[in-house]
């Protein structure tokens, strides 16, 4: 616990004509976590853990310790480097990522839903 941490606070506002998201959000006093913040025994417990990008370094091992004990995990993630976003999704097991970041790791053109 740390007295003079807080999460970071997002507003997401979606433009009704067009659906667009504008997301407003501040990580003013937002701390990472690191591996030996993680309760490695009550992540083995549970059966699901969602997991938003921010937390690049205790990522892996909240993830690893998920998989381990057969648990699910969604990650949230908005973007990073290739290889850290590459390291991610090979140990989670479901993943909510923005197109342009998909793009961007595939190469792939968009695809225009009709």
């Amino acid at each position: 616990m740390d007295p003079d941490a807080s999460p970071v606070a997002a507003v997401i506002h979606v433009n009704p004509q067009t659906s667009e998201r504008t997301i407003f959000y501040t990580a003013n006093r937002f701390k990472s976590l690191t591996a030996s913040h993680i309760p490695l025994d009550v992540v083995r417990r549970t059966k699901l853990v969602l997991l938003d990008g921010f937390e690049h370094e205790a990522a892996p091992t909240i993830l690893a310790a998920v998989r381990e004990a057969d648990g699910r995990s969604v990650l949230d993630i908005e973007g990073g480097d290739p290889e850290t976003v590459f390291r991610l999704l090979a140990l989670g097991t479901d993943c909510i990522l923005p197109i342009g970041v998909a793009r961007t790791l595939t190469g792939e053109e968009v695809i225009a839903w009709s």
